[in-house]
């Protein structure tokens, strides 16, 4: 069936009206000019992760990159613990490298795995009690609700280069980062709904 359109007359009302379900279906939001500046930013506190591995670098490599990705993240705000409305730590598990993944015809290694396992805690800091410590020196202390995510999991390959280890060395560790991406955007994920903001 044929609908013709010719003598159709397109009124504002039935634009605005064609226009908002146009984006509506395609997952678009209309905001306002304004809107990004009226929103609150979640500031957070990242502490240094804790490595229960073998590896004595896998730690801080890691904190770097949560730090990288959620100071990449609008409407977060990264600042130090007694400036902060949340805290979030991490917790490394496991970590097992150079798994081979594909081979070739000769059957060495080409691609090699990364298997990374951590557990994330983020806590809210609600009430900060001032007293004197030794010498005059100030204490804080946070009570805080917790919310921890145990058992994050995440695998990434990565291609090796036989005749330069330096070079494998780098591929390795950006399969790290690319799994921690992935992990952080999950933790958060369960997070926000502690922060009440969606």
């Amino acid at each position: 069936m044929s609908v013709k359109l010719k003598n159709l007359k397109i009124t504002p009302i039935l634009f605005a009206l064609f226009v908002s379900l146009f984006f509506s279906g395609c997952g678009y939001r209309l905001l306002d000019s304004g809107s990004q500046q009226d929103v609150t930013p979640v500031v957070i506190a990242i502490k240094p992760v804790i490595n229960q591995t073998s590896d004595p670098k896998l730690d801080w490599r890691v904190t770097d990159c949560i730090i990288k990705e959620l100071t990449s993240w609008p409407g977060i705000k990264i600042r130090p613990y007694d400036e902060a409305e949340y805290c979030i730590s991490g917790n490394i598990l496991s970590y097992r490298s150079q798994i081979p993944y594909t081979y070739d015809s000769r059957q060495n290694p080409l691609e090699y795995k990364i298997s990374l396992l951590m557990s994330f805690s983020m806590s809210r800091i609600e009430d900060t009690d001032y007293s004197k410590g030794k010498e005059g020196q100030q204490t804080i202390s946070h009570p805080a609700s917790a919310q921890t995510i145990p058992n994050l999991q995440e695998d990434e390959i990565y291609r090796i280069n036989p005749s330069d280890l330096g070079q494998s060395k780098i591929a390795e560790w950006q399969a790290v980062e690319r799994a921690v991406k992935r992990m952080i955007k999950r933790a958060m994920d369960q997070f926000i709904g502690l922060t009440g903001r969606n």
